[in-house]
């Protein structure tokens, strides 16, 4: 599945869910770039993961933001089967 099949499949579970419009530009946002750096997530790793997550200069709040929108995402996928 392309970057842009995964964001946008992911947005519109976010949208048909409820999710308030400034938590999906947020999500959104940390899928974008954790997508650019892993174009198929469903071959990440861990250490892919935790790459990501260690991005110098995020603080703690950062971090845990990013964390969570990853976590939504990979819920989002295997509930999709992807």
């Amino acid at each position: 599945m392309p970057n842009g099949d995964w964001l946008a499949g992911f947005v519109d579970w976010l949208n048909a869910g409820g999710v308030s419009p400034g938590t999906v530009k947020v999500r959104s946002r940390y899928i974008a770039h954790f997508l650019r750096a892993n174009p198929d997530p469903s071959k990440a790793t861990p250490a892919d993961v935790a790459a990501y997550l260690s991005t110098p200069g995020w603080k703690p709040e950062t971090r845990r933001s990013a964390r969570a929108s990853i976590r939504v995402f990979y819920h989002w996928a295997l509930d999709a089967e992807l």
